[in-house]
């Protein structure tokens, strides 16, 4: 029976893998579209672009507009491909100890501008000598993408106060990672679908985000899942005991 959990485990990882497949193709379709039609327009009038006339004129107005489509579409590329990389399944060397809260801090320095912008608190409870054994950039891949989602949500709460809690500890052979926020309550009938590749309750959104950060804690023989007993939004991520 745990082997057959164990290959059932691996089927669900490969078919959400598959849909991640099919949503990074239509996302990044969504942003080289534009970038190939300035490319298009640059090169199609360039010989104009010193020519002291009306189209060498409009040539060079439009250009910062071109330009900025390009560094957008690069930069949206980018970021697409970073949030890829823990499931990529390239060889990363051997798995190691870490200290979840080496983790924890470098994961809050890179989202620290959001949480800031957004008055957001984050409260942490997670004793120095825990450690986790596997990918640390797997856990901070899973983290990222939770924290993220709970700043853009929190965002949107208006007078009063916001806040992020993190706590960790260790049962037996297992790292448990809480985090909470009080932002909007998640639908119920949205929770089998959270961790579906191209779901997203953001009018904007890729529907990634939470299959990525499953897929990446799985990685490492983890675990990523909605806690909807909790009284706030909480997500719990099992992660192996160093």
């Amino acid at each position: 029976l745990d082997e057959v959990d164990a290959y059932q485990m691996v089927l669900q990882s490969r078919s959400a893998l598959g849909l991640v497949v099919a949503e990074v193709i239509h996302e990044g379709r969504r942003l080289l579209d534009p970038m190939l039609t300035s490319i298009k327009t640059l090169k199609a009038d360039h010989k104009y672009a010193f020519e002291e006339s009306k189209i060498g004129k409009l040539y060079r107005d439009n250009f910062p507009a071109e330009i900025e489509t390009l560094l957008k579409g690069g930069t949206g590329l980018g970021r697409l491909f970073k949030r890829l990389d823990p499931i990529s399944g390239r060889r990363r060397g051997r798995p190691a100890n870490f200290k979840l809260s080496d983790v924890i801090h470098d994961t809050l320095e890179i989202i620290n501008r959001a949480l800031e912008s957004n008055s957001i608190t984050v409260e942490q409870d997670v004793p120095s000598e825990i450690k986790c054994y596997g990918y640390r950039e797997d856990l901070q891949a899973g983290l990222l993408n939770i924290i993220e989602t709970a700043s853009y949500w929190l965002s949107t709460l208006q007078d009063m106060s916001r806040y992020i809690k993190i706590k960790g500890s260790v049962v037996r052979k297992k790292v448990f990672i809480i985090i909470s926020n009080n932002g909007p309550e998640i639908d119920e009938d949205y929770h089998n679908r959270l961790f579906d590749a191209g779901f997203s309750l953001k009018s904007d959104g890729t529907g990634l985000g939470l299959a990525i950060a499953r897929e990446a804690c799985r990685a490492s023989k983890g675990e990523l899942r909605l806690d909807p007993t909790a009284a706030d939004t909480t997500f719990i991520i099992e992660f192996p005991k160093g």
